[in-house]
């Protein structure tokens, strides 16, 4: 099989995928991409290549001399495209796990111990529904210290996590998202997130359908999505 036959074939699947996402399927392939990267963060993030994908196709299509293709795409090309079909069709989805939190009674060396033990950046705070009400890190201890450094009373053993709440940076510095989404729209929001407030959003909090009023099943940080962030 040519490697333009294969092309074809994948990029065929990739239109018909689209079509299924589009309220008016008969459009072009480029128009359709255009239309759903405005929704869809699987397509914006590959957006670029989709693009160049539809300009290759055009040209084997249209290209042809005594019936015979001459635009025959590298390997490399077939293995690229035949990458970003099995990611648009199966994008990796945010994980889900047993999430370390803490309660407003619960002391500081708590919170130190889950930080440093379980190497996690930042710890949720619940309620007794345990459902989010703030969210926690070592930086917030730091400026907890900072602020009583001259009088030297804070004991890590003694002082509940409820009396940092006064010397979090950014309050409610985190969104909800659903288990059922995918790594590239956990990309999305931190990135808009980052371009409208001009800092970083601390971490997304996994629940079951993405509600503030259930209990995380999960945490992304921004580490966690890098890899991730279309190319605007």
């Amino acid at each position: 099989m040519s490697n333009a036959v294969k092309f074809l074939g994948c990029f065929n699947e990739i239109e018909n995928w689209l079509k299924m996402r589009c309220d008016n399927r008969d459009i072009s392939f480029t128009t359709m991409i255009n239309e759903l990267k405005k929704n869809n963060s699987c397509v914006r993030h590959f957006y670029d290549d989709l693009y160049q994908f539809a300009s290759l196709r055009n040209a084997i299509v249209h290209t042809r001399k005594m019936d015979r293709v001459i635009a025959e795409p590298y390997d490399e090309t077939v293995a690229e495209i035949e990458k970003i079909k099995t990611k648009l069709f199966d994008p990796p989805l945010v994980k889900t796990f047993p999430v370390l939190s803490l309660k407003s009674e619960d002391k500081i060396n708590v919170l130190l111990a889950i930080v440093q033990d379980h190497n996690y950046s930042q710890v949720p705070l619940v309620d007794q529904n345990e459902n989010v009400i703030e969210i926690l890190n070592a930086n917030t201890i730091a400026r907890l210290l900072a602020a009583h450094v001259k009088d030297d009373l804070i004991s890590l053993h003694e002082t509940t996590v409820e009396q940092l709440l006064p010397h979090i940076e950014f309050g409610k510095n985190y969104r909800f998202i659903g288990k059922s989404a995918n790594l590239y729209e956990a990309a999305h929001i931190f990135q808009t997130f980052t371009s409208t407030n001009k800092r970083n959003l601390d971490a997304l909090f996994v629940t079951h359908s993405g509600q503030q009023n259930q209990k995380p099943i999960g945490i992304v940080c921004i580490e966690d999505v890098a890899g991730y962030f279309y190319r605007s």
